[in-house]
């Protein structure tokens, strides 16, 4: 375990400590190993540094996802890390990002199918397509992060909806058109 806090580069004793002991009571309740949960950990809170400022708010991140969506802290573990970097580019809050992960996979195939669909969100507001793009300028927007960042990630799907459904089917082109839609035609 020890050995795992510091190869995470987590030096400083107290923070270790920290780590060490949130990940081991976390790694018995969900009942995956304590090496992939300082994993899990570690990268949620480099992904929300500063944000996120301990282990133990990271581990309640986790347990707050697994409380409100359809999915459980094992299946975070492998998945999270990945998240929480995509969400910290797209200027999206961990809060944000743990309210978003809960609602998908209610409906999501699974955990893992969650977040590729989470994914291909933040991937079409960082990296727009022409058509996005467009309607991002369309809207007044430098960028889909600059949107995210006024409006929160929740209001700037609801807000590219709208502008979509104004510019009509094709304003964005069939794939993002989806992800922003929630697969509506």
């Amino acid at each position: 375990g020890y050995y795992a806090v510091m190869s995470a580069g987590v030096t400083e004793s107290a923070a270790a400590l920290d780590l060490l002991t949130t990940a081991s009571k976390g790694s018995k309740a969900a009942g995956v190993t304590q090496s992939q949960t300082i994993t899990a950990l570690t990268k949620l809170m480099a992904g929300y540094a500063g944000e996120i400022r301990s282990a133990t708010e990271a581990s309640d991140l986790l347990f707050t996802i697994e409380k409100q969506g359809q999915t459980t802290f094992a299946e975070l573990v492998p998945v999270i890390g990945d998240a929480a970097a995509i969400s910290k580019q797209a200027g999206v809050s961990a809060d944000e990002m743990g309210a978003t992960l809960a609602a998908i996979t209610q409906t999501a195939g699974g955990t893992s199918q969650a977040v590729t669909q989470y994914r291909a969100v933040l991937t079409a507001l960082i990296k727009p397509q022409q058509n996005m793009a467009a309607l991002l300028a369309d809207m007044g927007y430098a960028s889909g992060v600059a949107l995210v960042r006024e409006k929160g990630l929740a209001g700037a799907i609801l807000a590219l909806r709208d502008a979509a459904d104004k510019a009509g089917a094709d304003g964005l082109g069939r794939a993002p058109s989806d992800a922003v839609r929630g697969g509506r035609q």
